[in-house]
């Protein structure tokens, strides 16, 4: 038998139906539950003014 890998990856939140992710959770290799800001990730969304509260609330 080959070894067992945990699976991997993340749920993306999308708010109102919105069609970008601000955000994302996921469990760390400690098994911690972690949360991401994604609006970076988009162009379109980056500099979008919308995500300074937020961005200002995570870290």
């Amino acid at each position: 038998m080959g070894s067992a890998t945990a699976p991997a990856g993340g749920v993306f939140l999308h708010p109102y139906g919105l069609r970008y992710s601000p955000m994302q959770l996921w469990i760390n290799k400690s098994g911690r539950l972690m949360a991401y800001g994604n609006w970076r990730q988009y162009d379109t969304v980056r500099h979008h003014s919308g995500f300074a509260e937020l961005a200002q609330q995570v870290g």
